[in-house]
């Protein structure tokens, strides 16, 4: 009995983490729960391909600076929101957990079609102690990388490439690409610092229909 609440108590709450760094004792103390238990039970879940713990991207001649905590992902999005209570079609994209699946779901597509790619893939996230962030970094086996973020908004800023710009400058040398997918329907060339990222639609990838009402119901499952 307490063995099935604890981890029913951290599934719900691994849930609305999705998309966020992995800090274990604010888990542990939100959920009176020892450090030891919750890691244990997170090493399981992973196993079982529920979650998955994206860790840091870090040059090794420049560790300073870059936060080494992980950053999870609930694979199921359908499950994550089923655990949020978020079952109701078209009222997800109201909900705070809306961006952060969305995330995920993006994600999660990189990892499906890395399965059948010809080259190898890791993926990593990236956060440097000033708070500039990139969802995911994508690195093929020659270890080039291309940085991914990911955005719910229909329309694009120059700020949103804030953080692809200061990736770039940190992988230097290994910088492929940069691109933000988000809901606008034009595939956009942007110029930003000395660097040219894009700006692709999500349905370029797949994860979502031209429909933006029927694209966040589908990412409700």
């Amino acid at each position: 009995g307490d063995y099935y609440s604890k981890l029913d108590a951290l599934i719900r709450y691994l849930a609305g983490l999705s998309g966020n760094l992995v800090k274990y004792a604010a888990i542990s103390g939100d959920l009176r729960q020892d450090d030891k238990t919750v890691k244990r039970y997170m090493e399981v879940l992973e196993l079982m391909f529920i979650l998955h713990r994206l860790d840091p991207y870090v040059r090794n001649t420049a560790k300073r600076g870059v936060v080494g905590m992980p950053k999870l992902h609930f694979l199921d999005t359908g499950l994550a929101c089923h655990l949020l209570g978020q079952n109701k079609p078209g009222t997800l994209h109201t909900s705070r957990f809306y961006g952060a699946l969305l995330e995920t779901l993006v994600v999660t597509e990189f990892f499906k079609q890395a399965i059948w790619a010809e080259d190898d893939y890791r993926f990593w996230h990236f956060r440097d102690r000033a708070g500039n962030e990139v969802d995911m970094v994508v690195e093929n086996s020659a270890g080039a990388v291309v940085g991914v973020e990911v955005k719910a908004s229909a329309t694009i800023k120059l700020e949103d490439f804030r953080g692809l710009v200061h990736f770039a400058d940190y992988a230097r040398e290994k910088m492929h690409r940069g691109v933000i997918f988000y809901s606008g329907a034009n595939l956009l060339p942007v110029r930003v610092a000395g660097h040219t990222f894009h700006a692709v639609p999500l349905r370029y990838l797949g994860v979502l229909s031209e429909a933006p009402r029927r694209a966040r119901d589908r990412l409700g499952g």
